[in-house]
């Protein structure tokens, strides 16, 4: 038995709403159930920060003993990719049920496109990635971004975009996560 929005979260171990889910569902043959669990979406908020297990981390080193400067991993395809841990901040949710993280610059390694050649700030992942470490900073109301954030290019939201001949780029409105 398969409960959609219980395979990647945060609370499975204990949780009531799965067992109670599980218990109302059992007999009838179901392989795959998919609801809207809101204990799931409100552990995870815009702000908070967390701990993020991934599986490919750049760490600035080669083993040929080069550092950053010197280029990204594609210049050097000795360099160091392995699992490891970043910290970032939870900006918003996807509709794929995962949370778009931000991950500023930091000693620990970072994240690096391929495609793009260059360090990748925001990624998304799944909520059982995650470690939250109780944290919070300023967040972007719409977008999620961080007060702090340096993400060159980045459009916050557009009005009058799309049919318009003169789309308007608005800026970020900061405030206080709430847990």
């Amino acid at each position: 038995m398969i409960l959609r929005p219980c395979a990647r979260c945060l609370l499975k171990v204990g949780c009531e709403i799965k067992a109670s889910k599980l218990r109302h569902i059992r007999g009838l043959g179901l392989s795959l159930v998919n609801f809207r669990c809101q204990e799931k979406i409100d552990s995870v908020k815009p702000g908070m920060i967390a701990d993020v297990k991934l599986k490919y981390v750049w760490n600035g080193q080669h083993t040929s003993g080069c550092s950053l400067e010197d280029g990204g991993p594609e210049d050097h395809p000795e360099a160091i990719c392995e699992p490891g841990t970043l910290r970032g901040t939870a900006m918003k949710w996807t509709r794929g049920g995962k949370v778009y993280v931000y991950f500023p610059d930091q000693d620990a390694g970072g994240l690096w496109s391929y495609k793009a050649h260059s360090a990748v700030h925001i990624c998304a992942v799944f909520p059982d990635a995650l470690t939250l470490t109780g944290a919070t900073e300023r967040v972007c109301l719409h977008c999620g971004l961080p007060e702090n954030a340096e993400v060159p290019g980045w459009r916050c939201r557009v009005v009058n975009g799309g049919y318009c001949d003169a789309p308007e780029y608005l800026e970020c409105e900061f405030t206080e996560s709430t847990q």
